[in-house]
């Protein structure tokens, strides 16, 4: 069977990337408008492109937003300008998303800021480069790559799970794996593979941010327990989640995060890869 999806690592902007080259299998713009509406946003020229060439400069151009090292970012300037004001007065304005990070590490370091006030400014500071510089652009990434989310009319609570097919439930913060594993569970080789264990297909529920997300992109139904697998990006469960919930199994996008008790499917970008109980490589 040939693999239906290929996940990039390194967040949204590199997986719109690989897109652009044609290295992120089942990935696609689905919203053009906004493609068009953010590239104009970078000053790149979209006449005579192509839609993956157009996708191409501005993957480097969002890209270049991280490693900035004195501003400002773009995305700052939708801000209405008194808030600009503010932040330039009180000497919090982002001048890059990596150097804020960078710094906040190095003053709260041992003997190096000591100023109460002087580091929950720079704690704002790196606030802003995330919301206002990392999310926004990874919002902007995940609306062209997935379309813009739209109100929907679904389902929600336990309810929403079923008893005679394979309960896969999506959680995290980001869609990157999450909007594949819907399209893959219409895939008719797994849809196939189901039934041969006897159950009657696959059943996709979502939890949280990204449950939440696949709603408004997918009509995904929402749930809050009991999956026979479940998957996850950045930030998206406590540790004794292993414990409490009979997952069998935890797909990861990126090996710095593990839940114990679990088998993890750890997914890059040219295949899945197994590891067990622990999830020690």
């Amino acid at each position: 069977m040939q693999p239906l999806i290929q996940i990039t690592q390194g967040g949204a902007v590199l997986t719109f990337k690989k897109m652009s080259e044609g290295e992120a299998g089942s990935y696609t713009i689905k919203d053009e408008a906004k493609l068009l509406s953010i590239a104009s946003e970078y000053g790149i020229l979209t006449t005579g492109k192509s839609r993956e060439e157009i996708a191409s400069e501005l993957a480097d151009a969002l890209l270049l937003e991280f490693g900035k090292q004195n501003g400002p970012l773009l995305c700052t300037r939708r801000a209405p300008e008194p808030r600009l004001k503010l932040w330039t007065e009180l000497g919090i304005e982002p001048r890059g998303i990596d150097r804020e990070i960078v710094e906040c590490m190095h003053r709260t370091n041992m003997g190096v800021d000591n100023d109460a006030t002087h580091i929950l400014l720079h704690g704002l500071r790196t606030g802003l480069s995330d919301g206002w510089g990392g999310s926004m652009i990874a919002t902007d990434v995940q609306d062209i790559l997935f379309g813009t989310p739209q109100p929907r009319r679904s389902t929600v609570n336990l309810g929403v799970l079923s008893r005679d097919k394979v309960n896969v439930i999506i959680h995290g913060h980001e869609p990157i794996i999450s909007e594949m594993i819907v399209e893959a569970s219409e895939d008719p080789e797994l849809l196939k593979l189901a039934k041969e264990i006897g159950a009657a297909g696959i059943n996709v529920a979502g939890i949280c941010c990204t449950g939440n997300e696949n709603l408004m992109l997918q009509w995904t139904p929402i749930v809050r327990n009991l999956p026979s697998a479940g998957t996850g990006s950045d930030h998206w469960s406590r540790g004794s989640y292993g414990r409490r919930c009979p997952v069998h199994y935890a797909l990861t996008r990126r090996p710095c995060r593990l839940l114990p008790h679990k088998i993890h499917i750890h997914v890059t970008k040219d295949r899945l890869s197994w590891d067990c109980e622990n999830g020690i490589p």
